[in-house]
């Protein structure tokens, strides 16, 4: 008993005071306390755990009998004699908290780590000794090491868990000075024998020995030495493996990062191949079908390109535009494209409602029909050149009215605001993701993303609130356009303002470009409209 476990006390009574003599005289006192509670400790599953109970109180008794003074000297002397195979600094902030932060630890935890990393049980004699299954012992000392490392860090000593283990298993059990196992077991063994006895007596009978056991005590310091030097030799191998293995991790650990970055980015590309081919099986019509279309919209840009050559082209784009919403497959097609779009840019939406597949789909089709309603009203509007008759007023409301009415009935009157609190916020928040594309080297944090959507929200709604106008009714009223854009750009300068507050000098300047740029868009597709409908060069 006491050649298996002398390694790990006086390991430990060496970290506690410093001092080879004294940590001698604790392993002593530490077996000989197990000798007289032998009794006692029968059913006890993990050995180690009281030992090291022990060996700390004692160890405390021992160290406050010296004067501080003399312990700082001894411990300086103490660690230099016993760290010249080339222990690293990390284990010299380690060991003089080591064993106040085990103290910290509950039983089972401590149990624990004495036995994995002092002890080196397997996983399975682990499971044996603790009566559980290999992987709660792993993750039970999983467990410990990290609360270990949290006891350390609030000591002023930080080290990865990884790290920790490392160190702990090369440093943390030394071999006790030769000829101690003997000395303590002959003493422990009498005490053992006769509780009433004390120390002092013990050991001087111990010292009465017979030739035959003076003897076996000499055969026995024999193999002590042997077994410390082969110990001796296998911990400054071990020590070596280390320091290469350390070497070696860092070079290691990138490529792993690496391979889990392509790994991540192959499959991302073929779950997109894969979906596309699922699309493309489900359809088979739909190859034949987008070039019909291709063909279409070569045809009408065309015709467009025409008109835009034509001062006078307001008959004619209005003859194109009428043979586009009465022609059945540009209806058709456009339906399709609608609800195509209205799924990627209202899944969050989808989500947010927890909507069926069924749901989903009902809401779609409403959204689409809708959308297209609109885009056919407001381009008969911009051709017709007249004001809306009092019917067609009528047929507008009416239409709104059934559509909402639908939505409501669909999603409830909770679920009906919740749509359109984000229908008002959608344009916002898909200049955000356009923003984020333009910024990947300098990546918004998710605060920074929540700040900017929040002040592009307010300020919209602050400023557009008692701003925006409607078009006039007779024909297209650029003046009314015209403001729109000067708003927008007020808008982009408030969030611009405010946006100074969070964002980097990089992210702002992006952001900066990317509105200038998305602002000269819409101007320019203003002015395209102008010439085409009003025939102004300008």
């Amino acid at each position: 008993m006491v050649r298996r476990h002398v390694d790990f006390v006086y390991s430990a009574a060496l970290r506690m005071v410093c001092n080879s003599d004294l940590a001698q005289d604790v392993t002593q006192c530490v077996f000989i306390a197990l000798a007289k509670n032998a009794a006692q400790l029968t059913d006890h599953p993990v050995l180690s755990g009281w030992l090291h109970r022990t060996a700390q109180h004692i160890a405390a008794q021992t160290v406050r009998t010296n004067k501080r003074r003399d312990v700082r000297e001894q411990k300086a002397a103490a660690m230099n004699e016993l760290l010249t195979s080339g222990t690293d600094s990390t284990w010299e902030d380690i060991a003089p908290e080591l064993d106040a932060a085990l103290s910290e630890l509950s039983n089972a935890d401590r149990d624990a780590l004495l036995l994995r990393y002092f002890e080196r049980k397997s996983a399975p004699q682990m499971a044996t000794i603790l009566g559980t299954s290999e992987d709660a012992a792993q993750k039970r000392v999983s467990r410990a090491v990290e609360r270990l490392r949290e006891f350390l860090a609030k000591r002023g000593v930080t080290a990865g868990a990884s790290g920790l283990v490392v160190v702990i298993s090369a440093n943390a059990v030394q071999a006790a000075p030769v000829g101690l196992a003997v000395t303590i077991s002959t003493a422990a063994a009498l005490a053992g024998t006769t509780i009433a006895t004390t120390t002092a007596t013990a050991v001087t009978k111990a010292i009465v020995m017979t030739t035959l056991q003076k003897t076996l005590i000499t055969a026995t310091i024999v193999a002590a030495v042997g077994a410390g030097i082969y110990e001796a030799r296998q911990t400054s191998s071990l020590r070596t493996e280390i320091k290469t293995l350390r070497q070696q991790q860092a070079p290691l650990a990138n490529q792993i990062q690496q391979l889990i970055r392509d790994r991540d980015d192959a499959m991302q590309q073929v779950a997109s191949l894969r979906e596309g081919n699922e699309r493309l099986k489900r359809n088979t019509t739909e190859i034949p079908k987008l070039r019909g279309d291709s063909a279409r919209l070569r045809q009408t840009q065309q015709e467009l390109a025409q008109l835009r050559a034509n001062p006078n082209a307001a008959a004619s784009l209005a003859d194109l535009m009428g043979r586009m919403l009465d022609d059945p497959e540009q209806k058709a097609s456009r339906l399709e494209e609608e609800k195509m779009t209205i799924k990627r840019s209202h899944a969050a939406l989808f989500k947010q409602l927890n909507l069926t597949p069924d749901q989903q789909q009902k809401l779609v089709n409403i959204m689409a029909e809708k959308e297209v309603f609109g885009v056919n009203l407001g381009m008969a509007l911009l051709t017709g050149g007249s004001s809306p008759s009092p019917e067609l007023q009528n047929e507008i409301t009416t239409a709104q009215k059934k559509f909402d009415d639908d939505m409501e009935a669909l999603l409830g009157l909770d679920g009906f605001k919740q749509f359109n609190d984000f229908e008002r916020t959608l344009p916002d928040r898909a200049s955000l993701d356009e923003f984020k594309q333009q910024v990947k080297k300098k990546p918004l944090t998710a605060e920074q993303e929540k700040q900017l959507i929040e002040a592009m929200i307010e300020e919209r709604a602050k400023t557009s609130s008692s701003t925006l106008t409607e078009m006039a009714k007779s024909k297209v009223d650029f003046a009314a356009e015209k403001q729109i854009l000067d708003l927008q750009e007020l808008i982009n300068q408030q969030v611009l303002a405010r946006a100074a507050e969070f964002l980097g000098p990089e992210q702002l300047a992006a952001l900066t470009k990317y509105q200038t740029k998305k602002l000269t868009s819409d101007k320019n597709d203003f002015k395209m409209f102008q010439r085409l409908f009003n025939g102004s060069p300008k």
